[in-house]
C-alpha cells in the first residue's frame, strides 16, 4: 500500500471520491507534483501503488475528441473482457455521455484539472455495477499531458471476469482545480463543461 504520508489527508476528498483507490492515487500525485500543475510520467513510481495496478490506465490525446489507451490494467481486461490498449476511450460512450467524456477528458489535458467520474456499467443481459474513475493529468517528455488514472468497481460483483461490460452510463462528474485551493465542482453529466455551473449529482449508489 501507500505509504502514510499519502494517504487520505483531507477529508473533503471523501465526500468527492468514494473508492479507497481514487482517494490514494489522488493523495499520492499531488504529493508528486508538489507547486507544479501537474506531475512527472518519470516520478510515478509503480512499486508504491502496487494496490492498484490492476485498475490503472494511461490515456493520450490524439486529438480533442480522441483519447487512446497506452495502458489498461488486467483488471480493465476483467472489466470489458478485452484489451483495451490502442483503443480510443470516447468509443465506450454514445450521444451526450460522448460529448461530456470528450469535454472532460479535453480539460484535463489542456487545463489540466483532475476529475472523477462514477458509472454504471451494464452488461448484455442487463446486470449492473458501480464503477469510479479518477483522472490526472501527467507530464511527459514531449511536453504533451497525458492522463493517468484508474477505474475501480464498488463490491465487486461475482459475475466480473465472466461476463464483459457493454455498456457505460455516467452517475456523476466532478471537475477538481488542485490550483485553487482544492475547489470542488460538482458537473451533470449530460452537459458540455463550458455550461455548467455547480449542480449537483452524486456519486453514491441508489
Amino acid at each position: 500500500g501507500l505509504p502514510e504520508m499519502i494517504k487520505n489527508e483531507d477529508e473533503k476528498l471523501r465526500g468527492v471520491m468514494k473508492h479507497q483507490t481514487s482517494q490514494e492515487l489522488y493523495n499520492y500525485w499531488d504529493k508528486l507534483r508538489g507547486n507544479r500543475r501537474s506531475a512527472l510520467r518519470t516520478d510515478i513510481d509503480p512499486a508504491m501503488i502496487k494496490d492498484h495496478l490492476p485498475g490503472l490506465l494511461t490515456l493520450k490525446q490524439n486529438s480533442p475528441n480522441a483519447y487512446e489507451f497506452m495502458l489498461a490494467g488486467t483488471g480493465l481486461y476483467e472489466l470489458f473482457g478485452r484489451e483495451l490498449t490502442g483503443e480510443d476511450m470516447i468509443s465506450l460512450f454514445t450521444g451526450k455521455e460522448r460529448e461530456s467524456m470528450e469535454s472532460l477528458l479535453f480539460s484535463v489535458c489542456e487545463d489540466q484539472t483532475a476529475s472523477v467520474v462514477g458509472f454504471k456499467a451494464i452488461t448484455q443481459d442487463g446486470r449492473e455495477a458501480d464503477l469510479e474513475m479518477i483522472l490526472l493529468p501527467i507530464s511527459h517528455r514531449s511536453q504533451k499531458v497525458r492522463i493517468f488514472g484508474a477505474i475501480s468497481v464498488f463490491d465487486k460483483p461475482h459475475w466480473i471476469g465472466m461476463l464483459p461490460i457493454t455498456s457505460l452510463s455516467i452517475t456523476g462528474l466532478r471537475v477538481i482545480w488542485p490550483n485553487k485551493n482544492t475547489h470542488f465542482v460538482d458537473r451533470a453529466p449530460n452537459r458540455r463543461l463550458n455550461d455548467m455551473h455547480s449542480s449537483y449529482l452524486p456519486l453514491d449508489k441508489a
